[in-house]
């Protein structure tokens, strides 16, 4: 009987994270992160051996160039810091181009890419 108790006991408690703002999905809603109203796809790829050189895909920019912009810009800076521990880039592809001079590729992709330069 009191084995039941404590197995009902610990379901409902468990059951109940979420509601308070605690838990996965509230883990989920809080790293989308949205640039000029819009959330952007990306993937960051490491180009190299020694994982400094990298791109990023933003998909779907043209539907904000400047918000894609933005995007690449935080998923290159998030890169860097996570793996080099340190923000300092060289881009080889920036994302500061005026936007009448951004070229997007397939599948209406925006391209960045550089080096992270922080040991």
């Amino acid at each position: 009987m009191i084995r039941a108790l404590v197995i009902a006991f610990l379901v409902a408690s468990l059951s109940g994270c979420g509601w308070f703002g605690i838990g996965q999905d509230r883990a989920l809603r809080s790293e989308r992160v949205l640039f000029d109203g819009i959330r952007f796809r990306t993937d960051v790829d490491s180009t190299s051996q020694d994982r400094r050189d990298f791109t990023v895909d933003v998909r779907g920019a043209s539907r904000s160039l400047a918000g894609a912009q933005e995007a690449g810009e935080f998923e290159a800076v998030k890169y860097c810091l996570g793996v080099f521990g340190g923000s300092d880039i060289a881009w080889t592809q920036s994302p500061y181009q005026e936007l009448e001079a951004l070229e997007l590729g397939a599948n209406d992709t925006l391209t960045i890419a550089g080096r992270c330069t922080k040991r």
